[in-house]
């Protein structure tokens, strides 16, 4: 039976450029596939699976609802039929190897129980000569800044304490299942690399670096501006999408993706320095480089960057005006008139800019 030379797992965890490194070994699938690198394309009824979170998890579980992939949301009255095609699809990648080197990537493996990470072993390891899961770490206080601005763009209004000890239990539970097999990367020296995090992950699968030069990477999930974050919190909070029979205001998953536009100083937890959130980061950051062997870079105090400038200020009128839902826009004057009022005393000037925007959409 002809084998893959190696099977690499991509094992992403939230916050980590998953979807970035998904996103470019499908736009360079081509290109990957004439080195002997597979990235493969499954879809169904031509709709594409960019991730393979879908068809792996599908494949080894055999059940539609495990790890939240709620397949009847997205195909009503096909799930089936989806799992079938996914599977029979898998089945072909593995069974007739177009290549050296075989990528899967999914964000749900580091949540497989025992029975399931056995039943993966399983099922690739006949198929390769080398079976490899490799993920990357983000520090736990990086990652929980990442996490809450990907919340609040999606219309929540998230509790930073809830993704305290995630990265240690995630890795915990790889360690458990791949002891032998797992190969962890530190993320803050991957998006150092000379071309980026995906340039890190394609050394890592075998493209050679003076091949990458060509190529233009696209990236996901840029940092919101302090601004940014705050005036989309007070969005949610007046009108959360999970009311919207209540308060009658339509929303829909990132509609205020508009407001990433307004530049400013970049969001960060306030006052996490002092905070017990950041006493627990730090614990679990220890914890991780004693297992690890490498370090995270470590919050500092510093002075943070006084908030609405002018170059926020001078696109703040038009980039509100863009929401075109006019119960959204009146929420964000009065947000702005709240802030003037905030800063009244201390900048003046500023104060008096915000209550001319916002007087705008009175």
């Amino acid at each position: 039976m002809k084998r893959y030379r190696q099977i690499i797992v991509h094992a992403g965890f939230s916050k980590t450029g998953t979807t970035s490194i998904q996103d470019n070994c499908d736009r360079y699938s081509a290109l990957l596939r004439e080195r002997g690198i597979i990235y493969p394309q499954f879809h169904f009824n031509g709709q594409p699976f960019i991730t393979h979170s879908i068809p792996f998890t599908v494949a080894i579980t055999g059940r539609p609802g495990k790890y939240g992939l709620m397949l009847g949301q997205r195909f009503p009255y096909a799930v089936d039929a989806v799992m079938r095609s996914c599977k029979e699809q898998l089945d072909r990648v593995l069974e007739t190897p177009q290549g050296d080197t075989l990528i899967l990537s999914t964000e749900l493996i580091e949540g497989f129980d025992d029975r399931d990470m056995a039943t993966l072993r399983a099922y690739l390891a006949p198929r390769t000569a080398r079976l490899r899961i490799v993920v990357y770490i983000r520090s736990p206080q990086s990652g929980i800044a990442s996490l809450l601005q990907e919340r609040i763009k999606m219309g929540g209004l998230p509790d930073p304490w809830q993704f305290a000890g995630r990265v240690r239990q995630k890795y915990e539970n790889l360690q458990k299942g791949f002891p032998d097999l797992l190969e962890v990367r530190n993320f803050h020296d991957a998006v150092r690399h000379d071309y980026g995090l995906v340039g890190s992950f394609l050394a890592v699968v075998g493209l050679p670096e003076k091949e990458m030069a060509g190529l233009e990477f696209v990236s996901r999930n840029e940092r919101l501006s302090m601004e940014a974050f705050r005036l989309m919190w007070a969005i949610n909070e007046r009108y959360p999408p999970r009311d919207q029979a209540v308060h009658k205001v339509p929303r829909q998953p990132r509609d205020l993706d508009i407001l990433r536009r307004l530049p400013g100083p970049p969001f960060e937890l306030t006052d996490f320095v002092s905070s017990d959130l950041y006493q627990a980061c730090q614990e679990e950051t220890a914890w991780l480089e004693s297992q690890l062997g490498f370090r995270f870079p470590h919050e500092s105090r510093h002075e943070a960057e006084p908030m609405w400038q002018e170059r926020t200020l001078a696109v703040l009128e038009q980039t509100i005006r863009a929401l075109h839902c006019q119960p959204i826009v009146l929420c964000a004057a009065q947000f702005l008139r709240d802030e003037a009022r905030r800063c009244h005393v201390s900048r003046p000037v500023t104060a008096r800019q915000l209550e001319c925007i916002a007087a705008h959409f009175v």
